[in-house]
């Protein structure tokens, strides 16, 4: 009877054991995961602006490319033609997000009809000649404009 009372109080042991070695390591995996996680969200918030103002911006010429203040926020304004029609978009940061706004060139601006794009906390830009420095929170980036030909 002894020996059955110290193999099952040992049985418990070893359970117990495995309980806690199985927490711990379940804990330590989800703190782990919690991090990644966290660290790409921090990625994605410089990286998907970045990408669509890459995109956005490919094969524009400086002289299609300007930086405008419209109702306080401060707009990359590119300007394109469509047969007859002249449209400019404007790509600015309001409340905490990254908004672009397409319209006919002379319209009205209202940047409440912006469509959001992605979040972003900060948003400036700087050009100079056909060089666009992106600042995005303390991340600056540099996108070169397409060389204006002939």
């Amino acid at each position: 009877m002894k020996k059955s009372l110290t193999e099952m109080t040992f049985m418990l042991l070893l359970l117990l054991l495995f309980v806690f070695c199985s927490f711990f390591t379940m804990a330590y995996c989800a703190d782990f995961y919690q991090q990644l996680t966290l660290s790409q969200q921090q990625q994605n918030a410089v990286q998907v602006p970045y990408l669509y103002l890459f995109t956005r911006l490919h094969g524009q010429t400086p002289d299609n490319v300007e930086i405008r203040t419209v109702q306080d926020s401060e707009c990359l304004v590119i300007r394109e033609q469509v047969g007859q029609r002249r449209f400019e978009t404007l790509i600015y940061a309001r409340e905490g997000s990254l908004y672009e706004l397409l319209m006919e060139e002379g319209r009205p601006v209202d940047l409440a009809y912006g469509e959001r794009i992605s979040a972003v906390q900060e948003l400036h830009f700087e050009l100079e000649q056909a060089m666009l420095q992106v600042h995005i929170g303390s991340d600056t980036l540099s996108i070169a404009l397409k060389e204006a030909e002939g």
